[in-house]
Parts: C-alpha cells; sequence; structure tokens
C-alpha cells in the first residue's frame, strides 16, 4: 500500500507530502527498493524512517490530514492522535465502524484511488474544510476517549464489578 500513497503524491504536485516507512514483516527487500526509488523520483516527498512518538505528533499537527492506504485495520491509533489534533483523516481503505463516513471526521474514499486523490486535494486547498472537520474529529475524541468519557465508563464497570456476589 505504500505505493497508493506515492501514486497519490504524484497525483497532486502541489502538496507535500511526508512518508513515514519502517520496514515490517511484510515488507519485502523488492517493495522497499521500489518505495525508495519512487519517493526519490517525486520532489514532493519527504520519506522518513520510524521516529519516536513526540515527533510523529509534531509533525502530524502541522498535516493538512493524515492518509492512510492500508487495506486492513481495527481502530489505527494514528485516527485517535490525528482526530485528538484536529487533523482529519484520509483513508483509501479502511473505515472503522464507519466513523469517518458518519462523524465527518475526514474522508473515506471507499477503495477509489480518485475519490482518495480528489479528498487529498481538497484538505490541501481548502483551510476551512480542514477546519471544519478538524473541529468535529477533535470533537469526536474528547466525547469518546477524553478523561471525562473514559472515566465514566471505567467507573461505571468498577461498580459492576463490585456489586458482583463473590
Amino acid at each position: 500500500m505504500p505505493l497508493e500513497f506515492l501514486q497519490l503524491a504524484e497525483a497532486l504536485p502541489e502538496a507535500r507530502f511526508l512518508m513515514i516507512a519502517g520496514e515490517t514483516s511484510e515488507t519485502t527487500p523488492d517493495l522497499l527498493r521500489r518505495v525508495r526509488a519512487e519517493a526519490d523520483r517525486l520532489p514532493n516527498v519527504e520519506l522518513h524512517p520510524p521516529r519516536p512518538r513526540d515527533q510523529l505528533h509534531e509533525a502530524m499537527a502541522l498535516s493538512a490530514a493524515v492518509v492512510t492506504t492500508s487495506r486492513v485495520e481495527g481502530m489505527p491509533n494514528m485516527f485517535l492522535e490525528a482526530w485528538a489534533r484536529g487533523v482529519p483523516v484520509l483513508s483509501l481503505h479502511v473505515d472503522p465502524d464507519r466513523r469517518i463516513a458518519d462523524g465527518g471526521v475526514g474522508i473515506h474514499a471507499g477503495g477509489s484511488m480518485e475519490r482518495l486523490i480528489e479528498g487529498a486535494r481538497s484538505l490541501w486547498t481548502d483551510p476551512s474544510l480542514r477546519a471544519e472537520i478538524g473541529e468535529r474529529a477533535r470533537t469526536f475524541v474528547t466525547g469518546h476517549h477524553g478523561p471525562a468519557a473514559v472515566g465514566d465508563r471505567w467507573a461505571a464497570l468498577i461498580r459492576e464489578v463490585v456489586a458482583r456476589p463473590a
């Protein structure tokens, strides 16, 4: 899927792309060579190795969107981390429990490269759209994953466990 990310970057030469790419058990040497060669060819792409979380968060906070071309995910932490910073998610395939589509916290392309490109173009060129989506994203994370929401659920669980007969 990293090649799809680079295809997106090629389709939007006016936008800047930062790709954080690490090797996994699924990364073949051939894929790694292809990704490096393609990224080197594109003047609007910076390819970086994995970095510490605080550095990722800094880069994320300055982004127009966090992009994923992954085909399979649960609820990625990077989605929650982006939304907590008011950054939309742009996803080619994955929309966990329809959070992106139903919550309006990003753009889900439904597997369509054309929709991914159009979504990226919209987020790159329209700061008011980014801000609107970003605010919904921040509200979603606060309401579902913020300390008050999580604390209430933990307290309810503790009350339930304590109330059970021994």
